[in-house]
């Protein structure tokens, strides 16, 4: 609860693109190892990352995490069913789908 008051409380000094900074800041203080933000294209096909950096957000996305397809992934299916999943790629702490609490198209991964 800590993470979204401080969240809540300075989002609005902050533009888009340094969202995920804070973002990772405040899961931090949490206890969260790193906190990805993604949205869904206008379509809703795939989920794309939001980095903070280029024109667009999302420059420099980490090489398979940059854009994730909805049909056929955990995070998809979080999407489309509208609730948490956790996901243990590779059998450690894994990761969890959240749903943001403000947009529909914005999806959380907590890891």
């Amino acid at each position: 609860m800590r993470m979204v008051a401080g969240l809540l409380s300075g989002s609005h000094l902050i533009s888009f693109a340094e969202i995920p900074d804070e973002v990772q800041r405040q899961a931090a203080g949490a206890g969260l190892q790193e906190v990805l933000i993604y949205l869904a294209d206008l379509q809703q096909y795939v989920l794309r990352l939001v980095t903070g950096w280029g024109l667009d957000a999302r420059e420099g996305a980490p090489a398979g995490l940059g854009e994730l397809n909805i049909e056929g992934t955990v995070a998809g299916r979080a999407f489309q069913q509208t609730q948490t999943l956790a996901h243990h790629p590779t059998g450690d702490g894994g990761m969890w789908w959240v749903r943001c609490w403000t947009a529909p198209s914005a999806w959380v991964c907590c890891g």
